[in-house]
C-alpha cells in the first residue's frame, strides 16, 4: 500500500514518534519506517468480520444509528463523505445553529429555549409596538401575553404591523362611507327644509345642541354631537334637535348669538335675510342700481352674518 511522505509521518507522530525529528527524517526513510510500525501493529489488531466496524464505539445511541442503515456505511470513510455531503448541504456557516424541536408534551422551559433560539426576545418590551401604540393598554397586554407563549420577534412584529394598517384601513373606508351618508342625508334634508327654513332649522338645532350637551369647549361638543350622528344618522340628529329648539323657541334660549330684549338681529337671522333677499328680483335690481337704502341694509346684514350680532343704538 503506497503512502506519501506527510501521511507517513502523521502516522508515526500518532504511534509516539517525535514530529520534530521526523521532519528532519529523510521521506524514503520516514515511508520506510511508517510500513514497520504499521505491520507491528496490525499484529496485535485482531478484527472479527463477523461484527460491524464500529462495534468498539462507546456511545450506544451511535451503534444504533449505524446499524439502523443496514450497511450504508461499511467503514468510516462512508460517515465521513456523509458528513461533509451534509455540512457541503447545509453550508459551514450553519454550524451549531442546527434546532431539535421539542416534543408536544415536553416541559415549558424547553418550549422557551426553543423559542429563544428561533427569535424570542428575552423581555417583552423588546418586543417593537408599532408607532403611538407602545403605551396603548390593549398592545401592551398583547406584547406581554406573546412574550409568555414565546412568539419570535419577527413574527410578533409582523404581526402587529398587519393588524394596525387593517384597522387603519377600516376605518378609513368607514370614515369614507359615513361622509357620504352624510351628504346624502343633508342634500335630502335640504330638499326638504327648503330654503330658508333649512337655515333656521338648522340654527334651531345647533342652538338647542349648544344648550343641552354637556360640554367644556368646542372640541367636546362636536366630538359628542359626531358620536350620536354616528349611532342616529345625519337626517334624524338635525331633525332632532331642531325639534327641540322649535319646542323651545326662538326666544327661549339664554346666552350665544341670540337677539336681544331691544330687537338686535344675530347672525343667523342676518344669513335667513340674505338668502330672503338674494330671491327678491326687486331688491335685486335697486341693488344694481346702487339705491342707497337697499345698499345699506345688505352691507349691514352681511357684517353682522359675519362678524356676530348688532344691537340697535
Amino acid at each position: 500500500m503506497d503512502v506519501q511522505p506527510e501521511e507517513a509521518r502523521t502516522f508515526l507522530t500518532d504511534f509516539g514518534h517525535s514530529a520534530d525529528s521526523l521532519k528532519t527524517m529523510p521521506d524514503a526513510d520516514v515511508v520506510k519506517l511508517h510500513g514497520t510500525v504499521r505491520d507491528a501493529a496490525s499484529k496485535h489488531i485482531t478484527i472479527d468480520p463477523n461484527k460491524p466496524w464500529y462495534e468498539g464505539f462507546k456511545d450506544p445511541q451511535v451503534k444504533e444509528w449505524l446499524a439502523a442503515y443496514k450497511g450504508a456505511y461499511p467503514n468510516p470513510e462512508a460517515v465521513a463523505q456523509k458528513a461533509l455531503n451534509l455540512e457541503k448541504y447545509m453550508g459551514a456557516e450553519k454550524a451549531g445553529r442546527g434546532l431539535i424541536v421539542p416534543k408536544p408534551d415536553s416541559k415549558p422551559e424547553e418550549w422557551q429555549a426553543f423559542w429563544r433560539k428561533v427569535g424570542a426576545p428575552e423581555k417583552p418590551d423588546q418586543y417593537k409596538l408599532p408607532e403611538g401604540l407602545d403605551k396603548d393598554p390593549g398592545m401592551v397586554e398583547l406584547r406581554d401575553h406573546a412574550h409568555k407563549l414565546g412568539v419570535p420577534a419577527q413574527l410578533f412584529e409582523g404581526l402587529t404591523g398587519f393588524l394596525v394598517d387593517k384597522i387603519k384601513a377600516t376605518d378609513d373606508n368607514d370614515d369614507a362611507e359615513f361622509a357620504a351618508r352624510s351628504e346624502k342625508e343633508m342634500n335630502e334634508l335640504r330638499q326638504e327644509w327648503k330654503g330658508v327654513e333649512f337655515d333656521r332649522l338648522s340654527e334651531l338645532g345647533r342652538r338647542a345642541a349648544t344648550a343641552f350637551v354637556p360640554h367644556k369647549n368646542a372640541d367636546e361638543l362636536e366630538g359628542t354631537l359626531t358620536r350620536i350622528e354616528g349611532a342616529i344618522g345625519t337626517k334624524a340628529m338635525m331633525k332632532l334637535w331642531a325639534n327641540i329648539g322649535k319646542a323651545i323657541g326662538e326666544h327661549g334660549f339664554v346666552g350665544g348669538d341670540l337677539p336681544s330684549p331691544d330687537g338686535g338681529m344675530t347672525p343667523a337671522q342676518a344669513r335667513i335675510r340674505i338668502a330672503d333677499l338674494k330671491r327678491d328680483k326687486e331688491f335685486a335690481a335697486k341693488l344694481a342700481a346702487r339705491n342707497t337704502e337697499a345698499m345699506t341694509e345688505w352691507d349691514k346684514l352681511n357684517k353682522i352674518a359675519v362678524q356676530g350680532a348688532i344691537r340697535p343704538q
